[in-house]
């Protein structure tokens, strides 16, 4: 007899297939039809009870007869099974009790995926990390993301799967294979883009394959998106491998005369601009100065703020802060130096001035870019230190 096979997948965007036929979340389009199919799976070797089910389904919630909800929520399941899939007995039901055909066989990834975790000790490094990420296709269960058990668990999977991804591309480059590290860098990218390893390991595989010049580009890809996504700053490894990359992509046989030509094409009479590991080594350089010199120089942190947090004000806070970086780049002076310190920050060092100078020439640049803001309620707000403060 021909197995009657259901594959359901719970990573990435939830679907239920049967003979060529698959029904999605949007057809579906109801989370507890979902979360109780999803408990039938993970428990389909045995029968559970109404109180049983009802207290997973509805745990963060008020319900008064539990017993008539799920009887409720059952008929609507069997109904969308046998309509959109044709399966008529699936839910077997007894006493009061619930569980899933065992005439069917159901192949769920997100259970696959446990069992290959479990055996991974007994498995090909190399097959393992294929059918691992073969398996894992986004978040668990992310119609239920706001339901706390499948939060929990969603972070679980997460967590082994970067984990998974990282021991994947280790392996990769002790094997010398830097272009395969690339590409499931890549994919490690798309589905966190604000985990910092991965963007390393990338910019690591693209150097270590010798393609200089992309993974410079890389390099500010990745510093962009961890400012936007993550609100951290490049990481050591990151910046280390940065350094590399300059070494290889500066002429090996240029003339002093071209170093100082490229100088002057880069100054330009404007301020620096530059990543912000650059910025802390420039920082430090010129309290040592000021120190010898008597002199002083300040820094401020410019912070743009705003009292909404949706996705349009998000939007609009980055177009600021790219107005922002515009603004200073005009009309702060050539010998001050500044970065984005994080994604609503940028730190400035402004070279041989006083504080009240400093301070006042800060100000009128978010004065002019407020100006031109159509979102009133966004604010900036300004620090500032001497540079020597200790």
């Amino acid at each position: 007899m021909e197995k009657q096979i259901i594959n359901v997948r719970m990573f990435g965007d939830f679907s239920i297939t049967y003979k060529n036929h698959t029904i999605t979340s949007q057809e579906i389009k109801s989370p507890k039809l979902i979360l109780l199919f999803s408990c039938l799976i993970g428990n389909q070797d045995r029968q559970m009870n109404n109180k049983t089910i009802a207290n997973y389904v509805w745990k963060y919630e008020k319900i008064e007869n539990h017993a008539n909800a799920l009887k409720n929520l059952v008929y609507r399941l069997r109904t969308l099974l046998r309509k959109q899939l044709g399966i008529q007995d699936l839910l077997i039901t007894a006493n009061g009790r619930y569980q899933l055909n065992p005439s069917y066989v159901l192949e769920v990834d997100a259970l696959m995926f446990q069992e290959l975790l479990d055996k991974k000790d007994f498995c090909e490094k190399a097959l393992f990390f294929k059918r691992a990420l073969s398996l894992y296709q986004g978040a668990y269960l992310k119609d239920l993301e706001d339901n706390p058990r499948i939060g929990k668990q969603a972070k679980k999977f997460q967590k082994k799967i970067l984990n998974i991804y990282c021991d994947y591309m280790l392996y990769l480059e002790k094997r010398e294979n830097y272009k395969q590290m690339i590409e499931v860098a890549k994919q490690g990218i798309a589905l966190d883009r604000g985990y910092v390893d991965f963007y390393a390991l990338w910019i690591k595989g693209l150097y270590l394959n010798g393609e200089y010049e992309k993974a410079r580009a890389a390099y500010t890809t990745a510093t962009d998106a961890l400012y936007m996504y993550s609100d951290v700053n490049p990481n050591v490894v990151l910046q280390e491998i940065y350094e590399k990359i300059q070494v290889e992509t500066h002429p090996v046989d240029a003339t002093l005369l071209e170093v100082m030509d490229m100088f002057g094409e880069s100054m330009n009479n404007q301020p620096l601009y530059v990543e912000y590991g650059t910025f802390k080594k420039l920082a430090e350089h010129q309290k040592n100065l000021d120190d010898i010199n008597g002199a002083n120089s300040y820094i401020a942190l410019i912070t743009v703020e705003s009292h909404k947090n949706d996705r349009k004000v998000k939007r609009y806070l980055e177009k600021t802060m790219d107005d922002m970086k515009n603004t200073l780049l005009r009309l702060l002076e050539y010998s001050d130096v500044f970065s984005r310190f994080s994604n609503n920050q940028y730190v400035v060092l402004k070279n041989i001035t006083t504080y009240e100078k400093a301070r006042e020439d800060i100000k009128n640049m978010t004065r002019r870019i407020h100006r031109n803001l159509t979102a009133k309620d966004i604010a900036f707000h300004i620090s500032l230190r001497e540079v020597a403060y200790d």
